[in-house]
C-alpha cells in the first residue's frame, strides 16, 4: 500500500510551521537541499536546512481525522489500563516510532491524538 510523501517545515527565524510545496536537492554533492515554501507565501526564501526542519508525513490520522507529522506531539489513552501519556513522533530505525515506546506509530494509531509539535508546544513533553 502507498501512502502519500509530504513533508511541513519549521522556520527557525520566523519561528513559523509552513506546509512545503517542494524540495529541490544539490546534485553538486555537497549533500544540501533547498526547501520552496507553498506558492501563496511567496515573501518567505528558505534557502537550506541551516533555517528550516522538515518534517515528513507519517501516512496517518489521529482519532480525530489529524495528520500525525514526525516532531508532533502525540497524546496516548488507554482507558482500561488508566494510561495517559505524550509521546513525541520521530523517525528511527526505518520507520515512524513513538519516542519511548519499542512499538512503531502504526500499532497505537487508534488511542491517539495529536496534540502539538516539540517546536511550538515543547512544554506538552512535560505532562
Amino acid at each position: 500500500m502507498s501512502r502519500e510523501i509530504k513533508f511541513r517545515a519549521w522556520d527557525k527565524e520566523l519561528r513559523n510551521m509552513w506546509i512545503v510545496e517542494g524540495i529541490k536537492f544539490d546534485h553538486s554533492f555537497s549533500g544540501g537541499y533547498e526547501v520552496m515554501p507553498p506558492p501563496d507565501d511567496q515573501d518567505i526564501e528558505w534557502q537550506n536546512d541551516e533555517h528550516v526542519v522538515l518534517m515528513q508525513f507519517t501516512g496517518l490520522r489521529d482519532k480525530n481525522g489529524n495528520e500525525i507529522y514526525e516532531g508532533d506531539l502525540v497524546r496516548f489513552r488507554n482507558e482500561e489500563d488508566a494510561y495517559d501519556m505524550v509521546h513525541e513522533i520521530a523517525w528511527k530505525h526505518n520507520g515512524f516510532v513513538v519516542n519511548g515506546w519499542t512499538a512503531h506509530l502504526e500499532s497505537a494509531g487508534t488511542v491517539s491524538e495529536v496534540i502539538g509539535n516539540i517546536y511550538q508546544n515543547p512544554d506538552l513533553l512535560k505532562e
